[in-house]
């Protein structure tokens, strides 16, 4: 059997766990902040290919 939800609740976390839950803390919030970039400058991208010239760099098209 699986056991109780609540099975867990007395046990100690280690300093181990704690160090790891932040680490993957981070690094979900590291990989969400990533995409959210990618996202940003793709979106300028399609603007700027679209016709939006102040999305657009002048340097990129010498």
């Amino acid at each position: 059997m699986l056991g109780d939800i609540w099975d867990n609740e007395t046990r100690a976390t280690s300093i181990w766990e704690k160090v790891g839950m932040f680490f993957g803390c981070v690094a979900f919030i590291g990989i969400f902040w990533g995409l959210m970039m990618i996202g940003s400058a793709y979106e300028e991208h399609k603007l700027c290919m679209n016709g939006a010239v102040e999305h657009c760099i002048p340097a990129d098209f010498q």
